[in-house]
């Protein structure tokens, strides 16, 4: 259960789209700094139908605002997530981050489930 639930926050954030049918004026991609990213993260995160994922947005948000920031992810891999629109789109951003970040990433991810669901 805990493999199931780690994929799905990890599908959640990492989520593809293809930013160049984005509409030119979508606050979804904008210049995609960390905050907005994790705003959008937020976004879909909060309207996805996974009850136990939407409990965990504003978590995931302040963990993909950090990694952003920490891991230095490039603009490419920025205005991906942050022109993403839904969960189902998961996996598209991965080939977009580097090794490190996808591993910082889930390593936060694995530290913040289990000490949130330690409480």
């Amino acid at each position: 259960m805990r493999s199931v639930v780690l994929c799905m926050l990890v599908c959640a954030c990492w989520r593809g789209g293809d930013t160049e049918t984005e509409e030119p004026d979508s606050p979804r991609v904008k210049g995609a700094s960390c905050d907005e990213v994790s705003l959008n993260v937020l976004d879909v995160v909060l309207h996805a139908k996974d009850q136990e994922l939407a409990r965990r947005a504003p978590s995931l948000r302040t963990l993909v605002q950090r990694r952003c920031a920490a891991d230095a992810w490039s603009m490419e891999l920025r205005r991906c997530v942050a022109g993403s629109k839904t969960a189902d789109e998961a996996t598209a951003c991965d080939k977009l981050s580097t090794k490190q970040q996808r591993d910082a990433f889930a390593h936060d991810l694995e530290v913040m489930i289990v000490t949130e669901d330690g409480q």
